[in-house]
């Protein structure tokens, strides 16, 4: 039970202090908590934002170790420094009310060919959150697939401004293994939607899509393909329940 049930109040700060923070100090934070956490999460809990363990979301993901998990509070410009995920287990939570509220964006080229690149065995629970590239740059994309496990996107909205030659995830033709599932999600495209990728590595679960479905040097089809192209009651992230539980959360004191 975390410190903010057993003290029978629910503020995010007591005494100026965040609740978080003290469940860290008692030792309820991390396994002791009456809510039981998403699978495969046995690591700590960080946090990135104004105020917090990190500023930024970057330094945060580069600290994160193995099967660490990461809650994102407000919007993080991760200019020059996309971010890349290989040969570990991270979960990733927006704590706003939709994934509007934390945006993850990328302005500039990037060295990795995407705002994320899931790589090597990588895996993870990305969810609540915006992922953003507004950068004209051809055959790159806001995700992109190579060798990952289980990427699991739950509730986010996958978004590239860009108008020509761009991708929402952008899979190195060179290796295609892993896996990646959208849950509840929105992508939006500017082009395609996918390109250069082995759809049977993508599995798409109640989500909804910007438009006809426009997919550039694909083969294959969905692992799963339960997706809308208008907005449809039960469908994208304004439905769905999360993975990492508002209740999991409380009872860590967040």
């Amino acid at each position: 039970m975390s410190i903010v049930k057993i003290l029978g109040i629910t503020p995010a700060k007591i005494c100026g202090v965040e609740t978080g923070k003290i469940a860290k100090i008692l030792g309820v934070e991390n396994g002791m908590g009456s809510a039981p956490g998403p699978d495969g999460w046995s690591g700590n809990i960080i946090t990135a934002g104004s105020g917090k363990d990190y500023e930024n979301f970057k330094s945060a993901w580069d600290a994160a170790g193995d099967s660490d998990m990461i809650l994102v509070y407000g919007n993080h410009d991760l200019t020059n420094n996309s971010v890349s995920l290989g040969s570990k287990k991270i979960f990733v939570r927006g704590m706003g009310e939709s994934p509007e509220d934390t945006v993850l964006s990328l302005t500039t080229e990037s060295s990795l060919g995407a705002l994320l690149w899931l790589a090597n065995g990588a895996s993870g629970i990305f969810e609540n959150i915006k992922l953003f590239y507004n950068y004209s740059w051809d055959g790159k994309g806001v995700i992109r697939l190579s060798g990952a496990q289980d990427a699991i996107f739950n509730k986010c909205h996958i978004y590239y401004s860009a108008t020509a030659f761009i991708n929402d995830v952008y899979h190195t033709t060179a290796d295609q293994s892993g896996s990646i599932i959208f849950r509840q999600c929105m992508l939006t495209r500017g082009v395609y939607h996918f390109k250069a990728i082995n759809l049977a590595v993508v599995s798409m679960q109640k989500t909804e899509i910007n438009g006809t479905l426009s997919n550039k040097s694909c083969t294959g089809s969905f692992a799963e393909s339960d997706y809308v192209t208008t907005p449809t009651e039960n469908y994208g992230y304004g439905y769905g329940e999360y993975l990492i539980t508002s209740e999991f959360l409380a009872s860590r004191g967040y």
